[in-house]
């Protein structure tokens, strides 16, 4: 698969992930459980006709010892996005470090947090890219709004957000 393919092919599919998880929101708000927002947020993809696994388990391998649920993601989209939902006041520099853990172990490039108790959805996304490493200008702190995008003749054009951080672009899997 060409790279450009891959790297637009992820950004609709995260695109459609938060696009789904903002419906999810403005129809039951914040203050559920984690437990509710999953499988309802799987359920929709789901609906959209993507591939998704709930609460995949992740193995890990090493110096002789096989562990068969080392994590459990909360939702694998088209096989190729780890979405990790959250219900905090605040994602903290763990979450972050957990789910690149996730993505350094399943060589995946993208995932995402989503943080469900905040007043407006976007505020609760943060994507995380693996192999991205924040510079001094752009530390990573805060939440990632997703780039607004209109489709013309069945290409994507992506218009600068008023976010805009230099991100590594995303290599295909190996």
């Amino acid at each position: 698969m060409p790279f450009s393919y891959f790297v637009a092919e992820v950004d609709l599919i995260s695109g459609r992930i938060i696009g789904a998880a903002i419906g999810l929101h403005k129809k039951y708000g914040p203050g559920l459980l984690e437990s509710v927002y999953t499988p309802c947020r799987g359920r929709e993809l789901v609906a959209q006709g993507m591939e998704v696994e709930i609460e995949k388990p992740l193995g890990l391998k090493g110096e002789g010892l096989t562990i068969h649920r080392a994590y459990v993601l909360d939702l694998l989209v088209e096989g190729q996005v780890i979405v990790e939902v959250k219900c905090v006041a605040k994602v903290a520099p763990i979450h972050r470090a957990q789910l690149l853990t996730c993505l350094r172990l399943t060589g995946l490039q993208l995932g995402l947090i989503i943080n469900f108790n905040v007043p407006r959805l976007i505020d609760g996304v943060h994507r995380v890219v693996n192999g991205y490493e924040p510079d001094e200008h752009h530390g990573g702190g805060g939440p990632i709004h997703p780039e607004p995008a209109i489709f013309r003749n069945g290409e994507r054009e992506i218009r600068p957000s008023k976010t805009d951080l230099p991100l590594r672009p995303l290599r295909a899997p190996r």
